[in-house]
C-alpha cells in the first residue's frame, strides 16, 4: 500500500534545458492513520475517572488530531518553503530565468516518504508529546 502522496511542481530552464522538480507532501493516508492512532490513547485516557467523557467524543478527538497535524504542517511549511525554494527562480547552471511547467499529482501514491514527510511527521509527533505533557501536568 502506498501511504505517501505528493504534488510535484516542474521547472525547466529555457536556455540549457536543466530541469527541477519540487515535491510537496499532501495529507495522504499516512496522516489519517497517524491522527487516528494518536487520538486513540488520548480518548482512552480521558474516558477514565477524572474526566469521565462519553464514548462518542472519539470523532472530536480525531478531528482535534487532524487540526494538530494541519497546524504542525503549517508551522513547518515556512522553513521548508524557504529551504526548498532556492533554484526555482534562476537556473543553477546558466542563471537564466526558470520556466514553470505546471504541477501534477500522482493518485497512486508512493511507498517511501519524501524527506519533507519525515519532517512533518516529526513535528506532528512533537506536538503530540507536548500535548501529553500538558495533560500529564494538569
Amino acid at each position: 500500500m502506498n501511504l505517501f502522496q505528493f504534488v510535484t511542481a516542474e521547472y525547466t530552464c529555457p536556455k540549457c534545458g536543466w530541469r527541477r522538480s519540487v515535491i510537496s507532501p499532501t495529507f495522504g493516508r499516512i496522516y489519517w492513520i497517524l491522527c487516528v492512532l494518536a487520538a486513540l490513547p488520548l480518548w482512552i485516557v480521558l474516558l477514565g475517572k477524572p474526566w469521565n467523557l462519553p464514548w462518542y467524543y472519539a470523532p472530536s478527538f480525531i478531528a482535534g488530531e487532524m487540526l494538530l497535524a494541519f497546524t504542525s504542517g503549517f508551522l513547518v511549511s515556512w522553513p521548508l518553503f524557504l529551504f526548498d525554494s532556492w533554484g526555482t527562480i534562476r537556473c543553477r547552471s546558466c542563471r537564466a530565468m526558470m520556466m514553470f511547467n505546471g504541477r501534477h499529482f500522482d493518485p497512486k501514491g508512493h511507498p517511501r516518504p519524501h524527506w519533507k514527510d519525515i519532517v512533518l511527521i516529526a513535528a506532528f509527533l512533537a506536538a503530540n508529546v507536548a500535548l501529553w505533557l500538558i495533560i500529564a501536568t494538569h
